[in-house]
């Protein structure tokens, strides 16, 4: 405690609660007015006075709080902020302060809360990367839900922040919402159709497969192609997916663009030998299969469909 501090309240000529409620609130104005100017330590000394005043000043005891986490004083300041938001449980600067306290020290459940809480109190207070940093901490554990509006919200405040569209196409696939994942590239594609690269694109139709939603794949990759047309594995997908829904026209089409773009695709050979046998090409399809052997010997599924292949052409009609 700095020894200056009023150690006489008999001085005062008897005032009220409402008057010591002044006085303490004028040393707070001041100790805000010094800590403006970089004057910490007097703020401090400020803060305190407010505080021998009207010890219920939560705003004074987090403002100390703020000081101490700038002296490196972690735990100090932690006491503070928890003591502000007893006095006052909807001192919103409090709970978004001890917020990122905890974060800072990796206490990522106990900043959680207190973000929130700061959220709910007052909206207009998180950043752009405020709302960030808080849907990855969602994403974390695995509230994709909460974690795709808070990307969404710092999206809103910064259209530009391509982070966040990525970790909410993220968050959207982890809920099996792909059609507004996509969406969402389509968002980030009219800002500049450069920023959202067929990788991208080619991923999230994979995503979508694996959810079995094959529309939507097959629009995923398309979009992938037409960004990059000489992608050669968004041109496989294609195909696997065209033969997933029995489209086997389609499916030997999309191989055949993928084996021009890369002649030594030897999954694609591959494919492209079975859906040719499913159509009774033999000849064509044994000499895929034969194609990828040759640039992946040890393949035996290769090697057992060739066998197929050979056997089937050889049956007298």
């Amino acid at each position: 405690m700095p020894s200056d501090l009023p150690s006489d309240p008999s001085t005062r000529s008897n005032p009220d609660r409402t008057d010591d409620r002044t006085e303490a609130e004028t040393h707070f104005r001041t100790g805000q007015e010094l800590q403006g100017k970089g004057k910490f330590y007097a703020a401090q000394e400020s803060y305190q006075q407010a505080i021998s005043i009207d010890p219920e000043h939560a705003a004074a005891h987090a403002a100390i709080g703020d000081l101490l986490h700038r002296q490196g004083k972690i735990q100090e300041s932690i006491d503070a902020y928890t003591h502000a938001i007893q006095l006052n449980p909807d001192l919103v600067n409090a709970h978004f302060a001890l917020g990122n306290v905890y974060q800072q020290q990796g206490w990522q459940e106990l900043a959680l809360t207190h973000y929130q809480k700061a959220l709910a109190l007052k909206p207009e207070l998180f950043t752009f990367d405020s709302h960030f940093n808080l849907g990855n901490m969602l994403r974390d554990r695995g509230n994709f839900e909460a974690a795709a509006n808070s990307y969404q919200s710092s999206i809103d405040l910064k259209p530009d922040y391509i982070p966040a569209y990525q970790e909410q196409v993220n968050a959207l696939v982890k809920q099996g919402k792909t059609i507004a994942a996509l969406e969402v590239y389509d968002n980030l594609g009219s800002i500049d159709p450069e920023l959202v690269s067929a990788k991208q694109y080619n991923d999230l139709g994979i995503a979508c497969i694996e959810q079995k939603k094959l529309d939507e794949a097959i629009e995923c990759f398309q979009r992938a192609i037409i960004t990059k047309p000489d992608f050669a594995d968004a041109h496989c997908n294609l195909g696997n997916t065209f033969l997933q829904q029995n489209q086997l026209r389609e499916a030997i089409f999309a191989y055949q663009e993928a084996l021009e773009i890369d002649p030594e695709f030897a999954e694609v050979y591959y494919n492209l030998g079975i859906v040719l046998m499913q159509s009774n090409r033999l000849d064509e399809s044994i000499a895929c299969l034969e194609a990828t052997i040759a640039l992946k010997p040890d393949w035996s599924q290769a090697q057992h469909h060739l066998d197929i292949a050979i056997s089937r052409q050889n049956q007298p009609n």
